[in-house]
């Protein structure tokens, strides 16, 4: 997806809401029978205000539901689960003050690390300049924040900015699904719910009485009182962790579970390699390898299930696809002993040039290599040393027909001006496995950038092959794989891949939103909890009832609140407002900070 389709997808999208509201409002002020009124829709459930490129949907549909669940919990009946309910959000609660303090503990040293980064940008900037991009990778991935900002288009592809947006909206319903539940149990009375879309940002919201509704009992304690508001304000939060715990069981739980979409029709090839399900949009790997190939092999090293390796203790299964990309890979004692290259008649390879391989400043371009010009590019290969002929000989050759033809044995060794190499009988050749007379075992220097890729368009078919010159990490970055193939046509490629990452979003999303909302700021519930926690701590240092007993149910879900009312002019109701203004404006200045120092960073960084 491009930022022009992007663009013109949202354009269609607002239209056709625009549309709709026009058809429907029109529908709705044209009566059958003649009326007087104007207040036609007076008794509606639901209202629709549209405006712009903001439409807000409110309505009372779900009211009845929350009367009866209150009633119930009221009952006699359902004293029991009340307890449990209650004790489920005093849970809550004390994990909401946990929330805020590993939030504010996220921000500090997100700053600290934003510091200490800009005062070592410019030591960093020079290491840079003098390295392989390579040695860049690794300085900058030590560096890694803890937030890392999902940005479609710049740190995420932009196609999967539906799923971010869906997971997003999924989980703030979850969290004012808490605020409702734990009003109910205070028997707090709901107004409204409802939902709204401004541009692609949606919300969700809930809405409580106006002016102030007392909490709990008459007869309950101040501090329980407190309880019972933090109860209420922390629920949101406690949901999306709890179901962040929920999506984490439910993933280890299935981990490897693949088999699974054998069901729905898809087939697992993680036995024969990699999946290709999608490409960078600029990539031009697109046009060389087909949607829905199974990748076998990069170079000689196969795909296939993984590779077992030892580690801590235990045996891991190594994912060759990323680590053979990412410089990781590790090869065994074998691998590398049996390294295999190519039998080529001799005195076709010595009649080639050497000029190649003593120049170390020649430039490559990063695409796929898989047709010749009238000039082929020419890479450098070693022959294997041998105890008949001496010493490895570096000669140039062009790699297309020798690396894209691995398994021919009929060209011909009379005509050494051929570009078609005159392979061996062999074919393949190592150290253990030489070559045949009159024949040398001739590889790719390790120095020469060019991976091979080993493909099959059918699983059934003829491997093919297509060269990459140019850093290996670039194809990890650019190519999208799986280990899922649908079975047929109709089943859509990427499916499996879009449930995987919709659930990735999800587990982001929840536990964002349970971190983020418990900080003290305007706009945020955290806000609200470090009144009723300061409520809780001073009533019961104190003991007395000059604190706020009540919450601005309205400002709780609208951010207009700024921390409950001095009731009293005693010291301990100053020390609660002077603590909660304090710690406020550290929190937001910790915010700016973070927000200011992440801008320089990637200007002196850019």
């Amino acid at each position: 997806m491009t930022v022009g389709t992007l663009c013109l997808s949202l354009s269609l999208l607002w239209l056709v809401i625009h549309a709709v509201h026009n058809a429907r409002t029109h529908k709705a002020h044209v009566p059958l029978l003649p009326t007087t009124s104007p207040h036609l829709r007076a008794n509606s459930q639901t209202h629709i205000t549209l405006k712009h490129l903001h439409i807000h949907i409110q309505t009372t549909a779900w009211n009845p539901a929350h009367e009866r669940l209150a009633a119930l919990l009221a009952s006699k009946h359902y004293g029991r689960v009340k307890k449990v309910l209650i004790a489920f959000y005093d849970l809550g609660a004390g994990m909401g003050v946990v929330g805020m303090g590993v939030g504010v503990g996220v921000l500090l040293w997100t700053f600290w690390e934003l510091v200490v980064g800009l005062i070592g940008s410019g030591e960093v900037g020079r290491e840079v300049v003098k390295r392989t991009m390579e040695a860049t990778r690794v300085v900058q991935t030590g560096r890694a924040s803890l937030l890392q900002p999902i940005i479609p288009g710049v740190t995420v592809p932009l196609t999967h900015l539906p799923l971010i947006f869906i997971s997003v909206f999924v989980c703030q319903i979850i969290h004012e699904a808490g605020h409702a539940l734990s009003a109910a149990l205070e028997q707090i009375p709901l107004i409204a719910t409802g939902l709204s879309l401004t541009l692609i940002l949606p919300s969700a919201f809930v809405t409580f009485p106006s002016p102030p509704n007392t909490l709990s009992s008459a007869g309950d304690t101040q501090k329980q009182k407190s309880l019972a508001r933090m109860r209420l304000v922390a629920a949101g939060a406690w949901h999306n962790l709890v179901f962040w715990g929920v999506l984490l069981f439910f993933t280890w739980a299935c981990q490897g579970w693949s088999g699974g979409w054998g069901y729905v029709g898809y087939k697992d090839m993680s036995g024969k390699g990699r999946v290709v399900l999608g490409f960078d949009e600029d990539s031009q790997l697109r046009d060389h390898l087909p949607l829905g190939a199974v990748i076998t092999k990069l170079d000689d090293v196969p795909l296939a299930r993984g590779k077992v390796r030892e580690g801590n203790g235990r045996n891991e299964v190594e994912d060759v696809w990323s680590s053979y990309l990412d410089g990781t890979y590790r090869p065994t004692e074998w691998e590398n002993e049996n390294r295999e290259g190519w039998c080529v008649d001799r005195a076709w390879w010595m009649d080639k040039p050497t000029a190649c391989c003593d120049d170390h400043h020649r430039t490559t371009t990063n695409e796929p290599t898989e047709s010749r010009g009238s000039t082929p590019l020419l890479y450098c290969f070693s022959s294997l040393p041998t105890p008949a002929h001496g010493q490895s000989r570096d000669k140039c050759l062009d790699p297309i027909p020798l690396l894209t033809n691995p398994y021919s044995d009929t060209n011909s060794i009379e005509d050494h001006n051929s570009p078609t190499p005159p392979l061996g009988t062999r074919g393949r050749c190592s150290s253990s496995n030489p070559c045949g007379g009159g024949e040398e075992c001739v590889r790719l220097r390790e120095d020469e950038r060019i991976l091979r890729i080993t493909f099959r368009d059918d699983p059934g078919g003829r491997e093919e092959v297509v060269l990459w010159s140019g850093p290996r990490v670039e194809v990890l970055e650019q190519v999208e794989v799986g280990t899922l193939r649908p079975r047929f046509w109709f089943l859509p490629l990427g499916l499996p891949g879009a449930v995987r990452v919709f659930f990735n979003y999800l587990q982001m999303a929840t536990l964002s939103l349970y971190i983020f909302n418990l900080l003290p700021l305007p706009f945020l519930d955290g806000t609200q909890l470090l009144d009723a926690i300061l409520d809780f701590i001073l009533v019961s240092v104190n003991g007395s009832g000059s604190y706020s007993d009540t919450i601005d149910l309205e400002a709780l879900e609208d951010g207009r609140g700024r921390g409950g009312r001095m009731r009293g002019r005693d010291g301990h109701a100053r020390l609660k407002y002077w603590i909660g203004r304090i710690v406020r404006a550290a929190t937001l200045g910790l915010c700016t900070g973070c927000v200011g120092l992440g801008v320089i960073n990637l200007m002196v960084g850019g």
